[in-house]
């Protein structure tokens, strides 16, 4: 990438065509750095389409003669080691992005660097809400004034690097074994299998712990606002909690990451903790999976409500038991369960609320012994592995996307007064109905329109052969693509019934508003299938090849078994297949194919030889 050198006051900038200043040089006698936004200097920079970004955190110089540095007007990134200017003390900003101070923070009060401050000088944390990585790195200082009222200061955010390289790490241990700088804990003493968090946790602003300090360590907590400070990040052994934590605070807890086990007091008032399961005091609220809640859950008799979010993003459950006792969940309960793969819900429940398996892709089977009669938004979308679930004869309402994007799941039968909401059974590949009034709702629940046709879920649906859907009154069938213009969508939807009261007409129709070519080819196959019209014979005895290699090249044996059982494909052309499927390696994936072709071959070649005699 070409780039430009831009010289001033004693410093050379390079700034690249993007206008990121990727590397500088500074002459000795320089003792004040300017970070100047070369957009504004048009003699000095030819690109100047976006204001400059210093991206410098890889360039390996130090710069000590530096005590100053000044932020020019709408500079809004710096990224630089603390050892680049290791001995500047005073920041100067222009920009709304930065503050003036004695260290570079941010306007949302985030410390970037604080430069290598000597073991003498005061860190000032006074206007420091967060920490950003390595923002301490080389800091030998370990002394810090702040307003001086440590309980009533914002809990302060950092990351997990936020103090690497620094004496701070280094802290004298506390008579806990932990390490404390300006209220946040830095690391455990290694040697110690208990860790208490002190008791005077008002003054704990943060819990950082640069290493694994916890990793095999109990801790014990005597105050539940301590646990805020605890992140996903921080890996414990062993969390004991001694106080009361309210039904308000209970998040806190599901948020752990713990590896073993979660002790509660057992006298707390209002939650309890079973099998890693965290309950109300009478289990009968199911509030939260614990980190550690993995495999087959079974869900304790007695149990009557489990609440929204309570398994949200548990990677490690493999299935759910309910008991017939739960008669209530809430949305999103078990959303975004990557590992999670069959669920039996309680016989009881009527309702499966809006994203509540959402995002399953594991989840290959539902079952319920009852009659569920509303299935809300976006309920099972996206269980791309779904492949059985319970009855629907009782459902009154199916609502927006409940199964989009459900790939695998092949077929489901629908009850005469249910309400389907748009694009509900997208990619379900065979629906049926028990009368024409459902039609028209049931158009628009499997319809996309073709705008919508780079998403990124219809693009996959067309990849797998859904782009064809069956729709099935009593005995008789009718096949629609699933991808058309916005303006045919609305004709066809406005005349519904005529699509199974003139089936050559609707198809006729329907062929012609078709711009993708393999799903003409399998809608005209249908059709043929349906009506046995000579007229959508004579079209796929003309593609009939082209629909084998297509079925060869997607690995669909089922489908193409099901095209040569009409015998449309000539001699020639079964040696053309039987070719492309040795050349592919195809022969043990489409064997029974295979042995079906060869046969046909033998059976024309038979019949020629009678023919001669």
């Amino acid at each position: 990438m070409k780039t430009m050198t831009i010289t001033k006051d004693g410093v050379t900038y390079y700034v690249n065509e993007d206008n990121i200043c990727v590397d500088i040089d500074v002459d000795q006698s320089v003792k004040s750095f300017v970070f100047y936004n070369f957009n504004e200097l048009d003699k000095f920079n030819g690109f100047g389409y976006r204001d400059t970004y210093y991206d410098l955190k890889n360039v390996f110089k130090s710069f000590p003669n530096i005590k100053e540095i000044t932020i020019n007007n709408m500079i809004s990134h710096i990224n630089i080691s603390n050892f680049m200017f290791p001995n500047v003390r005073k920041v100067n900003s222009l920009s709304y992005f930065f503050k003036s101070d004695t260290m570079l923070i941010n306007n949302i009060g985030t410390l970037i660097n604080s430069f290598c401050l000597n073991e003498n000088e005061e860190i000032d944390m006074t206007a420091v809400r967060k920490i950003q990585e390595y923002a301490f790195e080389g800091c030998r200082s370990v002394i810090y004034v702040d307003d001086g009222i440590l309980s009533k200061k914002p809990a302060i955010s950092f990351s997990a690097n936020s103090f690497k390289g620094s004496m701070i790490e280094l802290q004298p241990l506390n008579d806990n074994h932990m390490r404390f700088f300006d209220g946040i804990a830095i690391n455990a003493e290694t040697n110690s299998d208990i860790v208490i968090i002190p008791d005077d946790t008002e003054n704990v602003t943060g819990i950082v712990l640069t290493d694994d300090s916890l990793k095999n360590k109990t801790v014990i907590v005597n105050r539940s606002e301590t646990l805020d400070y605890f992140n996903s990040i921080i890996p414990i052994k062993k969390l004991v909690l001694k106080a009361d934590i309210s039904t308000d605070s209970i998040y806190l807890l599901s948020n752990l990451n713990v590896s073993d086990s979660i002790e509660l007091d057992k006298h707390n008032p209002y939650c309890k903790v079973k099998d890693n399961l965290l309950y109300s005091k009478n289990e009968e609220i199911l509030y939260s999976a614990l980190s550690n809640a993995k495999g087959d859950i079974i869900i304790p008799n007695g149990t009557k409500y489990i609440s929204s979010y309570a398994f949200y993003g548990n990677d490690k459950i493999i299935s759910i038991t309910m008991p017939d006792s739960v008669r209530l969940m809430s949305e999103s309960a078990f959303q975004r369960c990557s590992n999670l793969k069959y669920v039996r819900l309680s016989s009881n429940i009527k309702a499966i609320p809006d994203q509540c398996f959402n995002e399953n892709k594991k989840l290959e089977r539902v079952d319920c012994d009852g009659k569920i009669n509303l299935i809300g938004k976006k309920a099972f979308c996206s269980c791309m592995s779904l492949k059985s679930i319970f009855s629907l004869e009782y459902c009154a309402k199916i609502d927006y996307r409940a199964f989009s994007c459900c790939f695998n799941l092949d077929t489901v039968k629908l009850a005469n007064n249910t309400t389907l909401s748009h694009e509900s059974l997208t990619c379900i590949q065979n629906i049926y109905i028990d009368s024409k009034n459902m039609l028209k709702d049931v158009l628009d629940a499997v319809l996309f329109e073709e705008n919508d046709m780079m998403n990124t879920y219809n693009i996959e649906s067309k990849k797998r052969g859904l782009g064809i859907v069956n729709i099935f009154l009593n005995d008789e069938q009718i096949c629609i693509p699933r991808y058309m213009r916005p303006c045919d969508k609305s004709l066809l939807m406005e005349n519904a019934n005529i699509l199974f009261e003139d089936k050559s007409f609707a198809f006729y129709r329907l062929f012609k508003n078709i711009d993708y070519t393999d799903l003409k080819q399998d809608l005209m196959f249908y059709a043929y299938k349906s009506t046995k019209l000579d007229s959508f014979g004579d079209y796929i005895k003309r593609t009939s090849k082209s629909i084998a290699l297509r079925y060869i090249y997607e690995n669909k044996e089922d489908l193409l078994l099901d095209l040569l059982s009409y015998n449309f494909l000539s001699e020639k052309a079964l040696n053309e297949i039987l070719k492309t499927i040795s050349d592919n390696g195809l022969d043990d994936k489409l064997s029974i194919a295979k042995a079906y072709i060869l046969e046909d071959i033998n059976n024309k070649n038979t019949s020629k030889s009678s023919f001669r005699l």
